[in-house]
C-alpha cells in the first residue's frame, strides 16, 4: 500500500496541480457532510456526486462510474466493485480516467476546508482534491417547498411558493446570473404566497453571484448582499 501511495501521491501533482503535504487531513467533527456534487480542480470533466443513501456517481473522462460508499469520521471506504461504463475513448483520456478510479479505490481519508472535499489514501497522501459544485437540488432554507436544481447542461427549473419555473443559467468562476424571461406555470394563490413567489423570482433575477457557506449556497446580488440561502437536498 506505501508504495502505492507513492505513485498515486506523484500523480496528484498532475491531477490536482499542486503539492500538499502529507498528513494536513485531520477530522472536524463540525466539518460539513461529504455528500453532494464535488468537481476535481485540475480537470472539470471528472466529478463525483455523494448521495445520502450511500452510493455515488461519477463522471470520468470518458465513462460513468457509480458504486456505494461509507464513512466513520474521517474514515471513507469504497465498496467494491465500481460500475463502469465502457466506452472507448483516447489514450491520454482513458489513463486519467484508469488513475480516477484507481484513486478512488484506494481513497481511506476525506476532509473539507473552505468547500474543498480532499481525499487521501490510508498513509494521508493526497489523492484528489475537488471543488464544491451548483449542480443538484437545492430548497430554500426558510421554506422548504420552495427549490432549484441546476442541470449540468446550463439549465434550471424549480418551485417557486405556487408555481413552477424553469429558464437558464450563466455561470462563471462564482458569478451566476440567470437568463431572461422564466418560464412559469401559471397557478394562482393566496395574496400573501403571490408576493413571496414575486419576490423571490426577483431575487433570482438579481443574482450576480454565488457563494457556500458550511451546507448552504447563497445567492448573493452584484454588490455582495445575500438574497437567498439554500440547503441540498
Amino acid at each position: 500500500m506505501k508504495g502505492t501511495g507513492k505513485i498515486f501521491s506523484a500523480l496528484t501533482l498532475v491531477l490536482v496541480g499542486a503539492v500538499i503535504c502529507a498528513g494536513c487531513i485531520s477530522f472536524d467533527p463540525s466539518s460539513p457532510s461529504i455528500t453532494g456534487h464535488w468537481v476535481l480542480d485540475s480537470d472539470e470533466r471528472i466529478s463525483i456526486t455523494f448521495y445520502p443513501d450511500g452510493t455515488f456517481g461519477a463522471r470520468a473522462p470518458v465513462n460513468g462510474l457509480s458504486g456505494s460508499y461509507t464513512v466513520s469520521g474521517d474514515k471513507l471506504l469504497i465498496g467494491e466493485g465500481i460500475i463502469r461504463t465502457l466506452v472507448a475513448g483516447s489514450e491520454a483520456d482513458m489513463q486519467a480516467e484508469d488513475v480516477f478510479l484507481a484513486g478512488l479505490q484506494n481513497a481511506a481519508l476525506w476532509k473539507i476546508v473552505d468547500n474543498k472535499l480532499f481525499l487521501a489514501d490510508a498513509d494521508n497522501q493526497i489523492l484528489f482534491i475537488f471543488s464544491a459544485s451548483l449542480i443538484g437540488e437545492w430548497v430554500l432554507t426558510d421554506d422548504s417547498s420552495v427549490s432549484i436544481t441546476f442541470n449540468g447542461d446550463g439549465t434550471v427549473h424549480g418551485h417557486a411558493q405556487i408555481n413552477h419555473y424553469g429558464g437558464q443559467y450563466f455561470i462563471d468562476g462564482s458569478s451566476l446570473s440567470f437568463g431572461e424571461g422564466f418560464e412559469m406555470t401559471e397557478m394562482a394563490g393566496s395574496a400573501a404566497d403571490m408576493k413571496a413567489e414575486d419576490e423571490f423570482i426577483a431575487a433570482l433575477r438579481a443574482t450576480a453571484g454565488f457563494v457556500f457557506e458550511s451546507d448552504w449556497l447563497v445567492l448573493v446580488d452584484e454588490n455582495g448582499r445575500h438574497l437567498l440561502h439554500f440547503g441540498r437536498v
